[in-house]
């Protein structure tokens, strides 16, 4: 049977505060610490939970970290590997151990096995992450690493692997310092910006696993979108 030429659909999600200007419901924090949804966040649950693409666009300082926190309960309850990418090692520091309510009133203990932001060896360990059976337990299935990490570390497991990706949901953060459509030609300065871009476009026009990217706008300078496609 021959491969469909069909790229797969992105579901996108765009919080409302963006237009309205409004502040943002605040969350609530039991006695005990437990977090919960905020009514946007609630909604972007509900729209993204389990799909294969998505983006996510809400404000700075809305509460982004949290969804991505609580999306991960999917495909870590089907058993895969969660990798949630970041820019700068400072911004891993708010992927901290937490209690979180989801919308159906189940209890979702998060917590990664692994920072890759400042170990040495971090593009080693993450493809040995990529490319071993997966851990029994959902802390050993998650791990936090740089967007740098993430695009050495793409580039050796497709040396590896034919699906590399298979078993495991890519989370990245701050998806506005990828940049679609990249091209051999441009500035140096872009050049981080190009090789995350490519490893986004790899997942939004094949199949290798869920990607879900969250950002605060969905182009960069002069109208450059961090995906491609519409």
């Amino acid at each position: 049977m021959s491969k469909s030429n069909k790229k797969p659909a992105v579901t996108v999600f765009t919080d409302s505060i963006l237009y309205t200007g409004k502040n943002p419901e605040p969350h609530v924090t039991d006695s005990d610490g437990t977090f919960n949804l905020s009514k946007w966040q609630e909604e972007a649950y509900h729209q993204l939970s389990g799909e294969a693409r998505s983006i996510v666009i809400a404000p700075t300082g809305s509460g982004k970290s949290v969804l991505i926190r609580a999306l991960t309960a999917a495909p870590l309850n089907k058993k895969q590997r969660v990798v949630i990418a970041v820019p700068q090692s400072m911004i891993a520091n708010s992927f901290g151990e937490k209690r979180i309510r989801l919308p159906n009133g189940s209890l979702l203990d998060w917590a990664p096995g692994k920072y890759l932001v400042d170990a040495p060896e971090t593009v080693e360990q993450l493809v040995r992450f990529l490319t071993l059976p997966p851990s029994p337990t959902p802390k050993g299935r998650t791990l936090v690493c740089t967007h740098a990490a993430l695009v050495a570390a793409h580039k050796r497991v497709l040396q590896k692997s034919p699906n590399p990706w298979k078993d495991t949901a890519l989370f990245i953060d701050e998806g506005h310092h990828s940049k679609a459509g990249t091209s051999e030609e441009d500035d140096l300065d872009e050049k981080m910006l190009n090789q995350l871009g490519k490893v986004v476009t790899y997942f939004t026009e094949n199949e290798p696993g869920p990607i879900t990217v969250i950002t605060a706008t969905w182009i960069r300078q002069e109208w450059n979108y961090i995906v491609t496609g519409k």
